[in-house]
């Protein structure tokens, strides 16, 4: 090559200088250095020569196919898609299959169906399909290629529904046989979801898979790295790196993901995989939104013990309003679980919250109904206290014998004929009473009937209590009786004013306190005086307090205190005993 290129040595030198008038050691330094240049362009010819000896070799040994089209045409010649792959002992085929999983969509909590996104990976071998891998490593089938061969064919036993277009799909052929199917697909599958413990619900999704046609004697299903068999093995699950906002997966699946066994079951002659899906409810949003407003509409719902009975409006709006705030609530929680009958730890301890509610409201009508009881005992005494001139003369100076006067001063009965001023029709026969008129006695006092009403009243209550009919009552029995004239003392008070009345009235009491006692005209006194006793007279012990306010007010105050007992009481139970739902 060197010498092509320069054709002689001579034109290596300057033109000035002719071959004849060099000396003779410089022609013996050419012609060595012509030999060398010689020697080393046979060097390279020979290299040259051996690197196209081995090219040629290589070439000569890629005998397989270089390509998919090229491996469909010369390797499945005489290919019988329809039979599935069989080894020289006959065994069943063994499909190993996998769920890449990327997304869980959403959890239709209502009709319990998760929808999910990923990749169903299957492997099987094919010894028919193997091939000599001297041109390539390895076949990659794609759209409708993959119709060419057989392939498992598998359903989703709980499949609800299943989009695989436009999501591609491959099938790779190793050179020994063995195949990988990939298909990209979105999963609508029915999940059974236990919503027992919600907002504190965990739940397994659940894709189980079989073979339409070939049962455990053609076909064997197992987890990707599973051993053939009902068994647990094998990885079925292998999601990516993910994030929920809802549903909290098994931890460390936002990094680097999870993975979860297989579970194989044989059910008759057919093999069912389950690939399992582990899944828990993030409960921050249900508490935030459902429970801890639910308590503090309890709050409001608590409010109306501190406002007056009298203001019945304000107070029924506080009574009633959270209750159907709270059934609101309860509506909102059902638009999105379902309206079976199982029990919910949410749904009851929304039910015990808006029983809760309807406690505060039912006790507000009992309120009202003891200010009603109330008003009319108190009108009873305010009648007493009203009472005409006469009839109050007739109680300072009937003493002991009010109840005889009582008597002398009511209506008398007259017979027929006996009474011209009789100013009733009398019907009746002769010697029957048929009428009544005043009695002589009241005429003469200028007593009238209506002066006597409620010293009638005092003395139907007074006997009432009488029960030995001795004509006075004890402590305990003035304590009973004055409740009807919505008067309300403590065991302590009432021995305590008795006494102080009687000693103003000139009588001695006894040295225990608790053994006085009063006749019919000292309690209708009794009853016009006790105000004054009763205002300077005060109780300081709790039971005491209790004991001296009206029924209406003991609900209010009792409420006060055991309500916010209760709820707290109620809060700590369904908290602690969760297991038990």
């Amino acid at each position: 090559a060197f010498l092509s290129e320069h054709r002689c040595a001579s034109e290596l030198l300057p033109l000035r200088r002719r071959p004849r008038d060099l000396p003779m050691a410089f022609w013996m330094k050419s012609a060595w250095m012509t030999r060398l240049a010689i020697a080393l362009g046979a060097t390279m010819l020979a290299a040259v020569d051996a690197t196209a000896s081995t090219c040629s070799v290589v070439q000569s040994t890629c005998l397989g196919p270089r390509s998919t089209s090229e491996f469909m045409a010369t390797n499945l010649v005489g290919y019988d898609k329809t039979q599935r792959p069989t080894c020289a002992d006959r065994r069943a085929t063994v499909v190993e299959v996998q769920l890449r999983l990327t997304q869980v969509n959403e959890v239709d909590q209502k009709l319990g169906i998760i929808s999910l996104s990923g990749y169903l990976r299957m492997w099987w071998h094919d010894s028919r399909l193997a091939f000599n891998a001297s041109c390539a490593k390895e076949i990659v089938l794609t759209g409708t290629q993959i119709q060419a061969i057989w392939a498992p064919d598998l359903y989703i036993d709980n499949l609800v529904k299943k989009t695989t277009d436009g999501f591609p799909e491959s099938i790779t052929i190793s050179p020994d046989g063995s195949l990988n199917h990939v298909t990209q697909m979105k999963l609508e599958v029915k999940s059974t979801l236990d919503l027992r413990k919600l907002p504190y619900d965990k739940h397994e999704a659940k894709i189980v898979l079989a073979s339409y046609s070939q049962d455990i004697e053609n076909l064997r299903l197992i987890a990707r790295g599973g051993t053939v068999g009902a068994a647990n093995s094998g990885v079925g699950i292998s999601a990516a790196p993910m994030g929920n906002n809802v549903w909290q997966l098994p931890e460390g699946v936002e990094t680097k993901g999870f993975e979860t066994e297989g579970r194989l079951i044989v059910t008759g002659d057919w093999d069912y995989l389950h690939l399992t899906i582990p899944y828990a409810r993030k409960p921050t949003f249900l508490v935030n939104q459902v429970i801890i407003p639910a308590i503090l509409f309890l709050l409001v719902a608590y409010i109306q013990f501190w406002v007056d009975p009298a203001v019945a409006p304000a107070r029924a709006a506080l009574a009633i309003i959270p209750v159907l705030i709270m059934r609101t609530l309860s509506n909102s929680v059902y638009r999105s679980l379902p309206e079976g009958s199982q029990q919910m730890w949410l749904a009851d301890n929304l039910s015990v919250l808006t029983c809760l509610c309807i406690v505060a409201a039912v006790e507000f009508g009992i309120v009202q109904f003891s200010r009603l009881v109330e008003t009319a005992r108190e009108a009873k005494l305010t009648g007493l206290k009203g009472s005409g001139e006469n009839a109050k003369a007739m109680m300072k100076e009937g003493g002991a014998s009010l109840a005889q006067l009582l008597e002398q001063y009511r209506k008398t009965a007259v017979e027929a004929g006996n009474a011209s001023d009789v100013t009733i029709d009398m019907q009746g026969s002769a010697g029957k009473k048929s009428g009544f008129v005043t009695s002589t006695a009241a005429a003469a006092k200028g007593i009238k009937e209506s002066d006597l009403l409620f010293i009638e009243y005092a003395k139907t209550v007074f006997d009432q209590y009488d029960k030995n009919k001795s004509g006075e009552v004890n402590v305990k029995e003035v304590r009973a009786a004055l409740t009807f004239f919505n008067i309300y003392l403590s065991e302590a008070q009432v021995p305590s004013i008795m006494c102080m009345f009687l000693r103003d009235e000139g009588v001695a009491t006894p040295a225990d306190e608790t053994k006085a006692e009063l006749h019919f005209g000292q309690f209708c006194r009794f009853l016009m005086e006790i105000q004054k006793y009763k205002l300077t007279h005060k109780t300081r012990s709790i039971k005491g307090k209790f004991q001296s306010i009206p029924p209406s007010k003991r609900f209010d105050v009792a409420a006060r205190w055991g309500y916010p007992v209760i709820v707290t009481l109620q809060q700590i139970f369904f908290q602690a005993a969760l297991d038990l739902w």
